[in-house]
């Protein structure tokens, strides 16, 4: 920049300097306004830091955090201050912890002139302190019924909204948010009436937390206050606990737990439609962790009460993130991140509870011809699927899925005994597999499928000849690697008499180690003269196989 235009750039801010003395606009509203306009968050900072992160880490502010922790504290051990001293009754503790809580609140009107951002570590405290004394003289001390505690947590998260909107800085949001979770903590929770208020306390802190967060459009807050109420959720409602306290709480965590994630999911939903961007690669990421959480939680609970239920209440939940996706989709562009973390959940979800623990046994192995066929009939290019990222584990997950059913299939047709309606499958298999080889849309056949074909077709025609003769079943195995080579000479496909390379080995071997040792001198003599016609013809046209080309 040239000296001429920082002078005039000094000259113009004299002249404002002038100007707002003249109007009377106070120093430290000027100062207020710029530092908003410097401090204002550009969704991703340099170097991938996030403007939440920024507020939270910066040198003064984890002061603040730590001087938090020491009033939340204090008012903790004034709470719990032994009722045996004789100094200090019940009522006075709880009476003191209020007013301390109070005074914090008051007290930012004091310091928002020299600090607005830093002046609102102290209604943070003041409102983490309020929660934890409502709660605690109903639950610590019996002071008030289970009524009247819920309505001072409901006055105090309506304060806290209140104070949001007033103090409007993201490190209050999210002070009061962790601190509002794990105060309660420092309070005993000795029978099942206390759990349920604690786990009531939650809900009405993540409704609180949830509603700021829209407000506030920070994906940061939305996330921590997942976190916490669904692992302290789940904490609450724990073995341990349930042992303690002799009750069974089981149907009533999962309910809270459910309430809890529709809750978040809405809250993260409405971010999105109202600022019209979706999740980032890395909130993406950060949810992750929490759904995996929720869902082995949730599942837990539900089975606890009825197992025959709990699988089609998480499909419910995968359909309930499913139906939001679409509806957001709609008018927004969705991040590749935000999809694979859906989806990944979504084919957790299906794997355990639909293919686990819904589909019969019987029909588990239709999976794999249904899914076979369906790639095969509509020509599903399947390096087109590896490709697509966010689509990328809901993919494996199928593979597996698909595997499992395969080695099901083998497993069945050497080891034990098949029914009619698994010899139907297991052809149907092989049929499914051969017309996703032969309408793939690629120039060369894919070895995996068929090297999985001709196993599966091994094993079938092992199954069906073993009984009749051990050369038999060489002699079917020959046949049909015979059949291979003459199907690709036709469509001129390398890679197809290549895989019957195999087969063909196989069968020679069986021939030649057992089938001829156990036969008759005539049978020996036959058996080796068709092998060697069959080799030799089988090894002219693989010969010939390097020079072909497939049609267009």
């Amino acid at each position: 920049m040239s000296k001429k235009s920082d002078e005039k750039i000094s000259l113009i801010n004299a002249r404002l300097d002038r100007i707002e003395r003249i109007l009377g606009v106070p120093e430290t509203q000027v100062k207020e306004q710029k530092e908003k306009s410097l401090s204002k968050p550009s969704h991703e900072q340099e170097q991938g830091q996030t403007y939440e992160d920024e507020i939270i880490f910066k040198q003064g502010n984890l002061l603040g955090i730590v001087a938090v922790i020491c009033f939340v504290f204090a008012a903790g051990f004034i709470i719990k201050l032994s009722i045996d001293s004789g100094w200090l009754t019940p009522h006075r503790q709880v009476g003191m912890a209020a007013i301390l809580g109070i005074s914090l609140i008051l007290s930012r009107f004091a310091f928002v002139k020299l600090d607005s951002e830093y002046a609102s570590f102290l209604p943070a405290a003041g409102s983490i302190i309020l929660y934890i004394t409502a709660l605690a003289a109903h639950s610590y001390y019996h002071l008030i019924t289970t009524d009247g505690c819920f309505m001072l947590i409901g006055l105090v998260s309506a304060l806290c909204i209140w104070l949001f909107l007033e103090v409007k800085h993201d490190i209050f949001a999210i002070i009061t948010a962790v601190g509002s979770y794990v105060s309660p903590l420092l309070l005993t929770m000795n029978n099942s009436n206390t759990v349920y208020t604690l786990l009531y306390y939650y809900l009405i802190c993540s409704l609180t937390f949830g509603i700021i967060s829209i407000w506030l459009s920070s994906r940061l807050l939305t996330i921590l206050s997942s976190y916490l109420a669904i692992l302290l959720t789940g904490l609450a409602g724990s073995p341990v606990v349930i042992i303690l306290l002799q009750n069974d709480i089981n149907a009533f965590v999962a309910i809270i737990l459910a309430l809890h994630f529709f809750i978040f999911s809405l809250g993260t939903y409405l971010q999105s439609r109202i600022s019209g961007k979706s999740l980032s690669n890395d909130e993406a990421m950060s949810f992750s962790p929490v759904l995996l959480i929720f869902y082995v939680m949730e599942y837990h609970f539900i089975y606890l009460v009825n197992p025959e239920i709990a699988p089609w209440i998480s499909l419910g939940f995968a359909t309930f993130l499913m139906a939001l996706y679409l509806s957001a989709k709609r008018v927004i562009t969705i991040n590749s991140g935000s999809e694979t973390v859906l989806f990944a959940f979504i084919s957790i979800i299906c794997v355990h509870s639909l293919y686990l623990n819904i589909l019969p046994d019987h029909f588990k192995p239709w999976f794999f011809v249904i899914v076979s066929m369906w790639i095969g009939l509509y020509r599903i290019n399947t390096a087109n699927m590896k490709a697509n990222q966010s689509l990328f584990i809901p993919y494996i997950a199928m593979f597996i899925v698909l595997l499992i059913e395969y080695v099901t299939i083998i497993g069945t047709l050497i080891f034990s005994y098949v029914s009619d309606n698994m010899l139907v499958v297991s052809i149907l298999s092989v049929v499914s597999i051969w017309t996703m080889v032969i309408r793939q849309n690629s120039n060369k056949s894919d070895y995996s499928a068929l090297a999985a074909a001709n196993i599966l077709a091994v094993s079938i025609l092992w199954y069906l000849t073993r009984d009749v003769s051990s050369l038999a079943v060489s002699l079917s195995w020959l046949f049909y690697a015979v059949s291979i080579i003459l199907f690709s000479y036709d469509r001129k496909d390398k890679e197809m008499a290549q895989s019957a390379l195999l087969v063909l080995l196989l069968a020679t071997g069986k021939v030649l180690l057992i089938d001829v040792a156990g036969s008759a001198t005539v049978i020996r003599i036959l058996c080796l003269l068709s092998t060697g016609a069959v080799l030799y013809g089988s090894g002219l046209v693989l010969k010939k196989a390097d020079t072909w080309k497939r049609p267009e």
